[in-house]
């Protein structure tokens, strides 16, 4: 059924053979409660009891760089990190969030190799809508040819998304995040590096 997302997770009901069972996790994203129906399909066909599936999920918070919340800043800004690493995977994320949060949605990313060839640029098209501002990183050195460096691809993304900006320095992209961000607002990286420690950084 319909799925209800909040800040402290989801809810929606699953009906299987005429059964109707409500399910609620910690986690988020619509893909979350795509998985969550195929675990609980298979386990209750495995024999394993309904209730205790459905108290399972409840404890279940997920797995690391998949929505993870990873904390706040100083001004109880809250800070996730995902593994999305295309805009396409980019676009999902942003999408559940800016239907979570009141404020502004404020996404740090950083593509893997092959969403910096030339041959992805379309895709980046819209991509980023959902936030609000995209700040794109000093991006990771990499051996294959061709690939797009973090300022290039602001540039890319503002075709679309005009709040694209870059940060050369890390130390500038950690400042901004600290101080303008603040309660109903979110914060989420995204990408397949782990961004040199700043989430760690701009976390209480």
């Amino acid at each position: 059924s319909s799925i209800i997302q909040t800040k402290n997770g989801l809810s929606f009901t699953i009906e299987n053979f005429g059964e109707v069972f409500e399910i609620s996790s910690p986690m988020l994203g619509d893909f979350t409660a795509k998985n969550i129906c195929g675990v609980f399909v298979m386990a209750k066909e495995l024999g394993i009891e309904p209730n205790k599936i459905i108290a399972a999920l409840k404890k279940f918070t997920g797995i690391k760089r998949r929505l993870e919340k990873r904390g706040q800043t100083k001004n109880n800004t809250d800070v996730y990190d995902d593994i999305a690493h295309s805009p396409t995977k980019a676009r999902a994320i942003l999408s559940t969030l800016k239907n979570i949060y009141t404020g502004k949605v404020y996404a740090v990313f950083e593509p893997n190799t092959g969403n910096r060839q030339s041959e992805s640029f379309p895709s980046y098209d819209y991509a980023f809508d959902k936030a609000d501002e995209v700040l794109i990183p000093r991006l990771t050195k990499v051996k294959t040819p061709g690939c797009v460096e973090g300022e290039e691809l602001a540039k890319i993304i503002s075709k679309t998304q005009p709040n694209a900006y870059y940060f050369e320095d890390d130390n500038d992209l950690i400042s901004y995040l600290k101080n303008k961000p603040s309660t109903e607002d979110v914060i989420v990286f995204m990408g397949s590096h782990s961004f040199r420690g700043m989430i760690e950084t701009i976390i209480k």
